[in-house]
């Protein structure tokens, strides 16, 4: 029974939250990424400085790429794992595209 209740408690506390913040030139951006219910999502239209957030936990596949829809543009766009800095990726020209994926551990 205790490694029963040992197993539910950590699975609990390894669930944990992923964010994703862009920042940049002024202007939109369209997104393409892996939201929470593991779907694969659009967004055409989202302003500077725009953040999302899902729960998820060790083993889980990411993936957030970020189109400027401008030329002369510039992107930082970043990805936390419960709060602690993940991957970063910085772009800057026409149109530019930043990216980052990889899996939860």
């Amino acid at each position: 029974m205790a490694g029963f209740l040992t197993k539910l408690f950590k699975r609990k506390s390894d669930q944990g939250k992923i964010t994703f913040r862009i920042k940049g030139s002024d202007g939109t951006y369209n997104l393409t990424y892996t939201a929470e219910e593991k779907k694969t999502l659009q967004n055409p239209a989202v302003k500077n400085k725009w953040k999302y957030s899902y729960k998820c936990k060790p083993g889980d596949y990411y993936y957030f790429s970020v189109q400027a829809n401008q030329r002369k543009s510039e992107i930082n766009l970043k990805a936390y794992y419960n709060g602690k800095l993940l991957k970063e990726t910085n772009d800057k020209g026409d149109y530019v595209i930043a990216t980052v994926s990889g899996t939860i551990s």
